[in-house]
């Protein structure tokens, strides 16, 4: 499961790859407008067969939970999804 950090806004959005397999990811929230960096298991390879072939992000990647697939989509954390439709409690 990713770790979700907020970071400085001066970050460009992007994915940096690493040889073990994981990779960060910079993404601005489209929820709250906010940065944050994630660290996600997944290849170079596996990011170009999602982004350049034009495959839906979860069979490119079918091994991410649907909150880091939901983080490459639309940059929101799953803190900022929960606060912004949680159901209120009774």
């Amino acid at each position: 499961m990713a770790i979700y950090t907020e970071v400085n806004a001066d970050v460009p959005e992007g994915v940096t790859f690493y040889s073990d397999g994981t990779a960060d990811v910079f993404k601005r929230s489209i929820l709250t407008g906010k940065f944050h960096v994630a660290k996600i298991a997944i290849s170079q390879e596996q990011f170009n067969t999602w982004k350049v072939s034009g495959r839906l992000i979860q069979d490119a990647m079918p091994h991410l939970t649907k909150e880091e697939r939901e983080f490459f989509l639309s940059g929101s954390t799953p803190s900022e999804w929960d606060a912004m439709f949680k159901e209120p409690e009774e």
